[in-house]
Parts: structure tokens; sequence; C-alpha cells
């Protein structure tokens, strides 16, 4: 699992591999700190677009909030803490968008079926844990899309943008 560590695009700032794994399922409750919803609400809505997959019904039912999502003014606006253990998941972001490429980061670290459109059976998925500190080195992050020469359907426009998001690129 330290492979997907290693695989991240683009590489965080600062990543320390711990032993273990989390077991996430679209049934893990995401909780927010003080101030932290408009955060909760930009993870959930990366997490819910996923295509998890049907399980094998052994998946036991969470009893505690497994993801907590906190805000910390002292971080840049785009930078986030995300600490991965086998019990919990803690995202400390500097707002709204680094919540948001935290969860971009959850998800480059689930196997490659996350990046489907439609769900498989399997087994449950597990994140590796670890401790991922991250923020831009750069204001301004994009891509381009030429239009000029050739017209583009408006699922594939969209999906470009969704593949800029998950690379964490914002123009």
């Amino acid at each position: 699992m330290t492979d997907r560590l290693a695989a991240l695009l683009p590489y965080p700032k600062s990543v320390r591999p711990q032993p273990g794994s989390f077991q996430v399922s679209a049934n893990t409750p995401i909780a927010a700190g003080p101030g932290a919803q408009a955060a909760r609400a930009a993870v959930r809505r990366v997490l819910a677009a996923l295509p998890w997959p049907t399980g094998t019904g052994h998946e036991s039912a969470p009893v505690a909030d497994d993801i907590t999502v906190d805000i910390d003014d002292r971080l840049p606006d785009e930078g986030y803490q995300l600490r991965i253990s086998p019990s919990a998941i803690s995202i400390t972001a500097g707002g709204e968008a680094g919540a948001f490429y935290a969860a971009q980061t959850v998800r480059q670290l689930l196997p490659d079926e996350a990046w489907r459109a439609a769900p498989v059976p399997g087994p449950p998925w597990h994140l590796p844990c670890a401790e991922i500190d991250d923020a831009p080195a750069l204001a301004w992050r994009g891509g381009h899309l030429d239009v000029a020469r050739h017209f583009f359907p408006k699922p594939v426009v969209l999906r470009f943008i969704d593949m800029l998001a998950a690379h964490k690129l914002n123009r």
C-alpha cells in the first residue's frame, strides 16, 4: 500500500507512512468541527461521487465518527493536514479548498476501482495509514483544453474539469 503513497500527484510536501490501514466505505460518517460545515460538505461531495464496491456482506456498521474535518486558520486556504490511522481519518484544512484537496488525496489513495464510472463487486477499500501535510507551491495551477480545432461534447469537457480537480489544479 505504500506504493499508493508514492504515486500521489502532485506529490505532497510531507508524507510519513504509518503501519496499518483504514477501512473506508460509503457509510463512513463524516463529522465537522466548529465552523467546518462547508469543508465537510466539500469532502462529502468528493466521496459521495465514488463508485463504492458492492462488498461481500461482511462490513460492520460504524459506531463513531470515522472522518473528522476541522478548519485551522494558521494553514493556507488550500493547505491541509491529513492523518489516517486504523481507527479514524482526520482532515485539518485552511479552508474549504484545502478540505477538497485533502479529499482528492484520499481518493488517490484508494484502489484503481475508485476511478471507474460504475461500482464493481469486491471487498471494502482500505487506505494506507499515513500523515500527509500539503499546501500548493504556486497560487495558479491549471490546464488548457484547446477547442479551436475540435469540438468536444459536454461529457468530455466535464470529465476534463473533474480530472483537473482530482490533480489539485485550480485554474
